[in-house]
């Protein structure tokens, strides 16, 4: 599926998001014990995400376990 169409489809500001220059989302689960306590959300600028993204992506959500079961 296109980028635009599958952001079209997720979400519902999707226009907003586009005009910001955000054309890529990568949304982080932060996880602890098997429990969620949130989730990380990036909007990017890239149009294309790789692996090196993701990883990025994952490691600030391990970095931010310690900052949401404080707050939880």
């Amino acid at each position: 599926m296109p980028l635009e169409v599958a952001q079209r489809t997720a979400f519902d500001d999707h226009e907003l998001m586009r005009s910001l220059g955000r054309h890529a989302i990568i949304n982080v689960p932060v996880v602890w014990c098997g429990t969620c306590l949130g989730v990380l959300n990036f909007a990017c600028p890239m149009t294309h995400i790789d692996a090196p993204h993701i990883a990025a992506a994952r490691w600030f959500g391990l970095l931010a376990v310690p900052a949401c079961a404080y707050c939880g």
